[in-house]
């Protein structure tokens, strides 16, 4: 039986049971181990520290690496950076990128919060973030060469000078 999948309060309950089973009932740790799957190791750790906190033992904190240890940004900063990203494009914060790639946003880190990651750091950060990397599509798949000539020849043209003129009034 493997409990390390089970919920902290599923293992306080299962914790409870097995040290009961030895302390009250007289059930051996090796049968105990058995029947509710802990190790020998943590077993006489359990029984040991009942003796000393008596209820107090059962209760499990989280396990695992506790969340932004390990971080060279803090949380407030990735947050800024998320709002950055969705509200600005690198060439309107004086970058040399049109679109927020890996890269860009390496040297924003960089230039930013003067911490140093590794480029792969960076992509797991992004998707950690939500950010999945897009390949654009080479060719559009119903491309219409005779539109493409049109817009290019007539209707570009028109857009541009459209544009100069509103910024010259």
């Amino acid at each position: 039986m493997d409990n390390r999948k089970l919920s902290p309060s599923a293992l306080e309950h299962l914790r409870q049971r097995a040290v009961e089973s030895v302390i009250l009932h007289g059930l051996t740790q090796i049968k105990a181990c058995k029947v509710f799957g802990f190790s020998e190791t943590s077993m006489c750790k359990y029984i040991k520290e009942y003796k000393q906190d008596k209820e107090a033992s059962y209760s499990y904190k989280k396990r695992g690496v506790a969340l932004g240890t390990g971080a060279k940004i803090s949380s407030i900063q990735t947050d800024q950076l998320v709002r950055k990203m969705l509200t600005h494009t690198p060439d309107e914060l004086g970058m040399n990128y049109t679109l927020w790639t890996s890269k860009a946003v390496h040297e924003y880190i960089e230039s930013k919060y003067s911490v140093k990651y590794n480029r792969r750091s960076i992509r797991k950060i992004l998707t950690k973030l939500g950010f999945t990397s897009q390949k654009p599509i080479k060719l559009a798949y119903e491309r219409n060469p005779e539109k493409i000539e049109l817009w290019l020849t007539e209707t570009y043209p028109k857009i541009k000078t459209r544009a100069t003129l509103s910024m010259l009034t």
